[in-house]
C-alpha cells in the first residue's frame, strides 16, 4: 500500500480534452486522497483550430465536475505559425512553458514543481521511431522517461520541474477501454489524422506497417526504449566521473571549465560525451542544443587555440579557449569564462563607477579585493622594490605623477612599459602578450594620472616608466591588491 507524504504535492495535470489526457485526470483524482495529492486542472489552448475553445470550455467542465482549480493559457497562434523551429516543435514549446510555469506558480513553499502528462506506451514507440528517422544517439533512443526534470526556461536551476508520466506503460488500448468501462467522454482532435505531421504519419502509415511484420512492435519498441535508457544512464555515470577528473575549478551555474590538453587526449566517444555532461550542468533541459552544435565544437577545440571566443552556442551558452595553461569554458554568454581570482572591476562597476579617484594614502575596496595605498619614502621604496614581487603591487614616484585614478581600459591607450626605453604600447597588445581573454580585458583594472590621462599601471601586470621610483625618488606610493580575506 502507497503512504500519502508528509505534506500535501501539489501536482499539475495537462488536460488537452483528449482520450489519454481525460483518463490521466480520472486516474489521478481516483488516488489523490490515498496520496496526498492537491491537483490541479491546466489546460493550454494555442488557437491554431477553429474548436479550440470548446475543448478548453469542455476541460473547464471537467474540472468543475471533480472540484478541481481549473488553469487556462491561451496561446498567440500567429507567433506559433511563424517559429523558425516549425509549428509543430513552436507549439511544443510552448505548451510546455505554460505548464510549467502554472507549477511552478502553485508548488508549495520548499517543494519541487510537479506537473503530470499523458503520455502512453504507444506515443513512447513513436517517439522512438521519429527519433531514428532525426537521426539520434542511445539517449535519444531512451526518449521519454518515466520521471525527468524539466525547464522550459532560461532562468537558473530552482526553475527546474519533475515531468511525471504515469501511463507510460499503458497502450491507448488500454485507456480508451477504461474511460468507456467508466462512461467518459472525451474530445476528439482532428489535427491528429494530419498526415503533413510527421508524428502523425508514424502513427497512421508506419506503425501500422510494422505491426504486419511484429504484432508486438509496441511493446518491443517500448524494451529499446528501456534498454536504451538504461545503456545511457550508464554512460551518463561514465561521462560525469571523466567531467569531476577534467574540471580546473568548482562547476557553477555560470560555467564549466576543463583541462583542454587532457580533454584532448581522450578517446572522441569520451570527448563527446564529457561535452554533454558539461552542458547538461549549465541547461539540465537544453533542447536547443543538438549534435550539430557539438560536432562543431568538437571540431574546432580537438585542433586549435587560435578560436579563443566567446563563441555562441543555444540557449545563452558560449564556449572559450582560455590559455596559461590551456582551458575549455562552456558558459553562460553573460559570464566570464573562467573565475577571476585577481582584481575585476565588473559590468556593476563599470556601469555605476567608471573611474574612481584613488588617494595617495587610503583604502579603496572592490569586492573582494580592496586597493592599499601607503606613503613611504624614496630609501624605504628602493629597498622595498628588491623584495616585494608580487604583480599586483606596485611603486611610484610621488613626485612624478599627478591625482590617480581607477579606471578600466579604452580604445586606443597606450603607455610607456617599464623596460622599453620610452616606447610606447598600446594597452590591448600587452593584453595579447599575457594571453588575457578577451572577455576579462574590459574589466582588466588600470591606474592612470587623472591631469595627463597616462597610463601609469596595467594591474597586475606591467608599470609604466613615467612613474617608476629611481635612486632619486625621495617621497613613494605603494599601491597593494590585497584579497579582502586578508590573505596573501
Amino acid at each position: 500500500m502507497l503512504l500519502p507524504p508528509a505534506r500535501p504535492l501539489a501536482l499539475v495535470v495537462g488536460v488537452s480534452g483528449g482520450a489519454d489526457s481525460v483518463c490521466l485526470l480520472h486516474l489521478l483524482h481516483a488516488v489523490a486522497p490515498e496520496l496526498g495529492l492537491t491537483l490541479h486542472v491546466a489546460h493550454v489552448d494555442h488557437g491554431l483550430r477553429a474548436e479550440s475553445p470548446s475543448d478548453a470550455h469542455f476541460v473547464r467542465e471537467l474540472a468543475a465536475s471533480l472540484d478541481l482549480p481549473f488553469h487556462l493559457v491561451t496561446l498567440a497562434p500567429a507567433s506559433l505559425r511563424t517559429a523558425h523551429a516549425g509549428i509543430e516543435a513552436a507549439a511544443r514549446e510552448a505548451r510546455y512553458g505554460a505548464l510549467c510555469a502554472i507549477a511552478r506558480n502553485v508548488a508549495f513553499p520548499g517543494q519541487v514543481p510537479c506537473l503530470a502528462v499523458a503520455h502512453h506506451r504507444n506515443d513512447q514507440a513513436e517517439t522512438v521511431l521519429l527519433r531514428l528517422i532525426q537521426g539520434t544517439g542511445v539517449g535519444g533512443l531512451g526518449a521519454m522517461q518515466p520521471a525527468t526534470m524539466v525547464s522550459y526556461t532560461q532562468q537558473p536551476a530552482e526553475s527546474l520541474v519533475r515531468l511525471i508520466r504515469p501511463l507510460l506503460q499503458a497502450s491507448r488500448t488500454d485507456l480508451v477501454a477504461y474511460l468507456e468501462r467508466q462512461d467518459l467522454h472525451w474530445c476528439c482532435d482532428a489535427s491528429n489524422e494530419d498526415r503533413h505531421f510527421l508524428r502523425n504519419r508514424i502513427r497512421h502509415e508506419v506503425l501500422p506497417l510494422l505491426e504486419e511484420m511484429n504484432p508486438a512492435i509496441v511493446a518491443a519498441l517500448g524494451r529499446t526504449a528501456a534498454l536504451a535508457r538504461a545503456a545511457s544512464d550508464r554512460l551518463e555515470r561514465h561521462d560525469a566521473e571523466l567531467l569531476a577528473h577534467l574540471t580546473t575549478e568548482a562547476i557553477t551555474e555560470e560555467r564549466v571549465v576543463l583541462d583542454l590538453e587532457r580533454w584532448r587526449g581522450l578517446p572522441e566517444p569520451d570527448r563527446q560525451g564529457v561535452l554533454y555532461a558539461a552542458l547538461r550542468r549549465l541547461v539540465p533541459d537544453g533542447r536547443e542544443l543538438g549534435v550539430v552544435h557539438i560536432e562543431q565544437l568538437m571540431r574546432v577545440a580537438s585542433k586549435t587555440t587560435r578560436a579563443r571566443g566567446p563563441h555562441p552556442l543555444p540557449c545563452q551558452l558560449a564556449w572559450t579557449i582560455a590559455g596559461a595553461p590551456w582551458r575549455l569554458c562552456l558558459h553562460q554568454s553573460d559570464a566570464l569564462p573562467v573565475a577571476v581570482a585577481h582584481p575585476w572591476l565588473d559590468g556593476v562597476w563599470r556601469q555605476d563607477v567608471g573611474a574612481l579617484s584613488v588617494p595617495l594614502q587610503g583604502v579603496v575596496p572592490n569586492g573582494d579585493w580592496y586597493l592599499l595605498i601607503s606613503r613611504i619614502s624614496g630609501a624605504a621604496a628602493i629597498q622595498t622594490a628588491v623584495f616585494d614581487t608580487n604583480p599586483w603591487h606596485v611603486l611610484m614616484d610621488a613626485d612624478r605623477i599627478g591625482p590617480l585614478q581607477l579606471t578600466t581600459p579604452q580604445p586606443g591607450m597606450k603607455f610607456t612599459p617599464v623596460g622599453m626605453d620610452g616606447k610606447h604600447k598600446h594597452v590591448g597588445d600587452l593584453f595579447t602578450d599575457a594571453k588575457i581573454l578577451p572577455a576579462l580585458r574590459i574589466g582588466w583594472p588600470l591606474i592612470v594620472d587623472d591631469s595627463t590621462r597616462r597610463v601609469l599601471w596595467v594591474c597586475g601586470i606591467r608599470a609604466a616608466a613615467d612613474g617608476c621610483v629611481t635612486p632619486a625618488t625621495r617621497h613613494a606610493v605603494w599601491l597593494q591588491w590585497t584579497p579582502a580575506t586578508g590573505d596573501h
